[in-house]
């Protein structure tokens, strides 16, 4: 892979990994700043899923880059790396204090990372056509 390439899927990868840092750092604290104030049934919910649905959506676009196309095999890879992560997030969230680890909010990153993923998708089929 040569230099400018090389750039390119850097460059690429640097929303996902902005996005998954920034995600880290708000599920390690206590309570998040903003976040925390916003009351209404589920909220968290709607969090999850939105948070992850913009982490799948950049993980497609990081891993078509680097595929080179858009593909089943680029798509299997962003759904990797974002579920891979959202189990990643929800397990360390146990070593948090007032945190824990929610089988719903992990359901709610997967449908988060599925419309994300199918958002994408959608995007890629209107730019071809």
């Amino acid at each position: 892979m040569n230099v400018k390439r090389q750039l390119l899927v850097c460059v690429a990868y640097l929303p996902y990994v902005s996005l998954l840092l920034t995600s880290f750092v708000l599920s390690s604290m206590r309570r998040v700043p903003l976040l925390s104030d916003v009351r209404f049934w589920q909220a968290d919910k709607v969090f999850h899923f939105f948070g992850f649905m913009a982490l799948a959506f950049f993980a497609s676009i990081a891993t078509t880059v680097h595929q080179k196309s858009w593909s089943s095999k680029s798509q299997r890879k962003a759904f990797y790396l974002s579920f891979f992560y959202a189990v990643f997030d929800e397990l360390h969230q146990i070593f948090v204090p007032m945190r824990s680890c929610s089988f719903w909010d992990l359901m709610a990153d997967a449908v988060g990372i599925l419309i994300g993923l199918k958002l994408f998708s959608m995007l890629v089929q209107r730019i071809k056509n």
